[in-house]
């Protein structure tokens, strides 16, 4: 039994990017064709509840997909919306940590637990079943995976070596020795690190800290586009798209060339590509690397 949220995370309050639905649609199919029941949560921020709430048409999106598999809907934005206006509780009440407008205290987890719950036992109450559309009704991209760990490699350029996460962060989720066992580290004067890819869309997955720097992204020869990894409050994720809407049908050319001062270091863990054959290979590799 899987209880998922994802509309805070992902802005409710913007139209969605296709890619995201396509995302999202993909973990509800996987775990629909394994045969585990869902139920979809969506959960306000602070803003939701008070007066003039910002329209949210995410949600109305993440319903539709709701509909198609047969989910429940555990709505704790209109359940915490209803309790506000029957003044049986207050968004400060609920939001008790005033810096904090997004993760609510214990009345307001309590709140979504409540929507959470009742929406299960509707869904058990009417024998409801989850059901597998014929057809996705965003796009299959995310249907192909592969998380790519770049120590899998056979060599890395000159500049490049393997080291560990840090087990601080800026906050508990941030804590990247939670999702990674070791990374590549890039010093000032790391040669690129080359990659053929046949997928659609690649991410890079790694670490922030404050001693990280910036480094460009060349995808097929083009022009090279800047990114920052740096982090000045601490240690966090780094999770940056580089590329998307590429032909997975042809193999493509990615260099990651860091652009480093003196001191400053890029530490990625992994190269993410998703969409078939959603391949990696090392410019520097001997084979392709291990499939995690």
């Amino acid at each position: 039994l899987v209880f998922l949220d994802f509309t805070v995370n992902d802005d409710p309050y913007t139209v969605t990017e296709p890619g995201r639905l396509a995302a999202y649609e993909s973990l509800v199919r996987r775990l629909v064709q394994t045969g585990i029941p869902v139920v979809q949560v969506i959960l306000p921020a602070k803003t939701d509840v008070e007066a003039n709430p910002p329209e949210r048409p995410l949600d109305a999106k993440h319903k539709e997909i709701a509909a198609a598999y047969g989910l429940p809907v555990a709505d704790a934005v209109a359940l915490t919306k209803q309790r506000v206006a029957k003044r049986e509780t207050a968004p400060d009440l609920i939001w008790d940590v005033p810096e904090d407008p997004t993760h609510p205290g214990d009345a307001g987890y309590a709140l979504y637990a409540e929507a959470a719950w009742h929406a299960f036992e509707q869904a058990v109450t009417g024998k409801a079943r989850c059901r597998l559309p014929e057809k996705m009704l965003n796009a299959d991209t995310y249907m192909t995976l592969n998380r790519c760990r770049i120590s899998s490699f056979s060599a890395l350029p000159d500049g490049w070596q393997i080291g560990k996460p840090h087990r601080s962060a800026i906050a508990f989720d941030f804590v990247c020795s939670r999702w990674m066992d070791d990374l590549a580290i890039a010093k000032s004067d790391a040669d690129p690190l080359l990659l053929q890819i046949q997928a659609s869309t690649v991410m890079l997955f790694g670490e922030m800290t404050k001693d990280s720097g910036s480094y460009q992204v060349r995808v097929d020869g083009g022009e090279p586009k800047s990114y920052s990894a740096r982090c000045a409050e601490g240690n966090m994720r780094l999770v940056q798209l580089i590329a998307e809407g590429l032909d997975p049908a042809r193999t493509h050319e990615i260099e990651i060339i860091p652009t480093l001062k003196t001191g400053e270091e890029l530490r990625v863990e992994s190269v993410c590509v998703a969409g078939a054959p959603a391949t990696v290979t090392s410019g520097k590799a001997s084979g392709p690397p291990v499939k995690n």
